[in-house]
């Protein structure tokens, strides 16, 4: 991608997902919804305006990485204690009622007699995640 393409699609990002965002806001969604849905409009899924391409994959690690960091400088210590009990309690049963469903799906595979598209499916799934999406 050369640095016109590069500007170009930077430019469109932070454009459409401005404006998806604070389209989303006035409905009282989330803002991150609208911007998923900028993504996927730009995108190869939809209309491969803007196509995966190594340079702007760096620079989406590295907003990640300063979103985590702005959210670990907005955090407290003191807040994340007093939540302790009910943060471990909802990572408990998040945790265990998907492990819970993974086993009745299994479960219910095994009775149905799929099993092993089941696991062939399971097995599979990450690479045709990448198929549909062209991500990755």
């Amino acid at each position: 991608m050369n640095v016109d393409q590069f500007v170009i699609s930077l430019c469109l990002i932070l454009f459409l997902g401005k404006l998806f965002g604070e389209i989303f806001q006035r409905f009282e969604l989330p803002e991150v919804v609208g911007e998923i849905l900028a993504g996927l409009l730009l995108g190869p899924s939809l209309t491969n305006v803007i196509s995966p391409d190594p340079t702007l994959t760096v620079l989406a690690e590295l907003g990640v990485i300063l979103l985590l960091f702005s959210i670990g400088c907005e955090s407290s210590i003191k807040r994340l204690y007093q939540a302790g009990g009910r943060a471990v309690s909802v990572a408990l049963v998040g945790n265990c009622s998907g492990y819970c469903d993974g086993r009745e799906w299994c479960l219910l595979s095994y009775r149905l007699n799929i099993h092993r598209y089941f696991s062939w499916v399971c097995l599979n799934s990450d690479e045709y995640w990448h198929f549909i999406t062209g991500v990755g």
